[in-house]
């Protein structure tokens, strides 16, 4: 069995991006996280990103990279990037919740942590997993009905 690779990064959307632009934006990332064999989870608190890409090294690294030099978004923190035995989101090509900044904060039991702008370049690994490990509860739970695309399969 080939290797798989984690990565998390955290980064702020330009004043370009605008919520409502979200769809398309998923849109796309699935596809390509299709074409690419990755799975993950994209959080989007006040007007930043918390993402999870995971999958083989080569691909994820590849994507990352593109990621990094999307014009609709900046300062790109990576926070975490590590070998996993499995996958966390198996079949999901890329989940996604909007959070409020104070939602996200009680998800992690911190409720003013995301309140500034500054957790994206201070954003740890622990807290980055916690909430992304939440979410992805919350998310299996509301979206059962497998109504978005899959690895493997069309919904």
């Amino acid at each position: 069995m080939k290797p798989l690779m984690s990565v998390i990064y955290a980064s702020r959307s330009t004043e370009d991006f605008h919520e409502h632009e979200i769809p398309d934006l998923l849109k796309q990332a699935r596809l390509s996280n299709a074409r690419h064999e990755l799975t993950g989870m994209l959080l989007y608190i006040g007007g930043s990103f918390l993402q999870v890409l995971e999958g083989y090294p080569e691909m994820v690294e590849a994507v990352f990279d593109t990621i990094v030099r999307d014009k609709r978004h900046t300062q790109a923190t990576l926070i975490a990037k590590e070998t996993i035995p499995e996958r966390a989101y198996e079949g999901w090509t890329l989940c996604h919740k909007t959070l409020d900044p104070v939602e996200a904060g009680e998800l992690i039991a911190e409720p003013d942590y995301f309140s500034s702008n500054t957790w994206v370049a201070r954003l740890d690994p622990g807290r980055a997993k916690k909430l992304l490990s939440a979410c992805r509860v919350q998310w299996q739970i509301e979206h059962r009905s497998g109504k978005y695309r899959t690895l493997g399969r069309t919904a």
